[in-house]
C-alpha cells in the first residue's frame, strides 16, 4: 500500500457529532464487513445510528445550562435540520477525492466511531500517519485529531493532513 495523508471532507464531524449526544449505550459487536477497508456497510451503520440517536438533550450528567452555554456554540445550535445534514454529509460518499469513502468508512459506527486500525487507509489504498480518533462526542473534546492540531471542530474542517 502507498504512505499517504488522508483528510475528511469539511465540516462533517461538527455537524454529526451532536447527533451522538444520546443516552443510548453504543454497542461494538463483531459486524461481516461489507464496505470498503472492512467498515460495516453504510446502511447498516445508520441503522445502528438511529439506535444511538434517541433525544434531542444534554448527556446524562451534563449540567442542561452548562451544555447551552459552554458546550454549545452560539449560533450553531443543535437543530433537527442541523442533525439530518450533519448525518447526510458523514456518510455520503461523494465528497471524498474518487467518491469511494464516507467519514462513516473511518469512523464506523459499528467500531466506536473509529476503524480499529493502526494506521487508516484512504482512498488508493494510501495509508495515513495516524489511526482515526472516534468521533463520538468530538464536540466535547478541548482540541481535535491525536496530536490537538485543530483547536476546535470547525478548525479540523480545514486540515487535511
Amino acid at each position: 500500500m502507498k504512505q499517504s495523508v488522508w483528510g475528511h471532507p469539511p465540516g462533517i464531524s461538527a455537524l454529526i457529532c451532536l447527533a451522538l449526544a444520546s443516552n443510548a449505550s453504543l454497542s461494538v459487536a463483531a459486524e461481516p464487513a461489507t464496505a470498503p477497508h472492512g467498515a460495516m456497510a453504510i446502511p447498516a451503520q445508520e441503522q445502528r445510528l438511529d439506535k444511538l440517536v434517541t433525544r434531542f438533550a444534554p448527556p446524562p450528567g451534563i449540567d442542561p445550562v452548562a451544555w447551552a452555554t459552554i458546550y454549545m456554540i452560539a449560533g450553531n445550535e443543535t437543530t433537527p435540520d442541523r442533525i439530518a445534514l450533519g448525518r447526510k454529509l458523514y456518510f455520503d460518499t461523494r465528497l471524498s477525492k474518487d467518491g469511494t469513502l464516507a467519514c462513516a468508512t473511518c469512523h464506523d459506527v459499528s467500531r466506536g466511531f473509529t476503524d480499529h486500525r493502526s494506521v487508516s487507509e484512504g482512498i488508493g489504498d494510501h495509508l495515513g500517519k495516524r489511526s482515526a480518533p472516534t468521533t463520538m462526542n468530538a464536540a466535547l473534546m478541548q482540541s481535535q485529531f491525536w496530536d490537538g492540531r485543530a483547536p476546535s471542530l470547525e478548525e479540523q474542517a480545514s486540515c487535511r493532513s
